[in-house]
């Protein structure tokens, strides 16, 4: 995100009705009269400048492309990239506490699991599910859960629906936790491994 200013449009306003009001009360046939019309409206042009000045608002930036050398990878972080803005928007636009610590624990253990995939990019086929899968379907019910939530009137379908999506989103934060682990598990393993052949090589040389 970046800060970017921009300009009222009111001053610009302003320096139309001024030539409107002058050519109401000048000829404007005269060169003195667009002269004094046109001082007129630079001069009302600055104060209006002065007390409308240039709002700040924040734009998002295009994201530089992600480049790791490795293409499946480059195309996992990118797809999750999206997914991750997606869900951080969700999290902002519904009005619910309860809903946003856990989209909020959802994003924290996202971010844990492609920081994983990031340093060990051979496990990057680990969490195709989550990527096929998991994320996608919690983007798709936080939709639905929103534009539930912006009905004017709530029939008992509706409020069911809503209801159901609560319920399941502590079974997905279960899920996206499993996921992690998933991946720690295989890396334990392999640290396990290497132990054991080091205590055995260890073991044989002291023979």
């Amino acid at each position: 995100m970046r800060e970017v200013k921009v300009k009222s449009v009111i001053p610009v306003y302003i320096i139309g009705l001024v030539w409107l009001l002058c050519s109401s009360i000048f000829p404007m046939y005269r060169w003195y009269d667009l002269v004094i019309a046109s001082g007129i409206a630079f001069l009302a042009y600055k104060v209006a400048s002065k007390l409308f000045r240039p709002k700040t608002v924040l734009v998002e930036e295009e994201p530089e492309p992600i480049n790791t050398g490795n293409k499946e990878l480059d195309e996992v972080l990118t797809t999750g990239t999206a997914y991750m803005s997606e869900l951080n928007t969700l999290n902002m636009n519904i009005p619910n506490i309860q809903i946003n610590k856990q989209v909020d624990e959802m994003m924290r253990i996202s971010r844990s699991i492609f920081d994983f995939i990031t340093k060990n990019p051979t496990e990057v086929r680990q969490i195709r599910q989550f990527m096929n899968y998991y994320l996608p379907t919690t983007i798709n019910l936080l939709k639905e859960y929103d534009e539930f939530r912006k009905q004017g009137t709530r029939n008992e379908s509706i409020t069911k629906a809503m209801k159901k999506i609560e319920g399941v989103l502590d079974t997905i934060v279960i899920a996206f936790n499993r996921t992690l682990d998933d991946l720690y598990e295989d890396k334990v393993l392999d640290i396990s491994v290497d132990i054991e052949v080091l205590e055995k090589m260890i073991k044989d040389e002291s023979y």
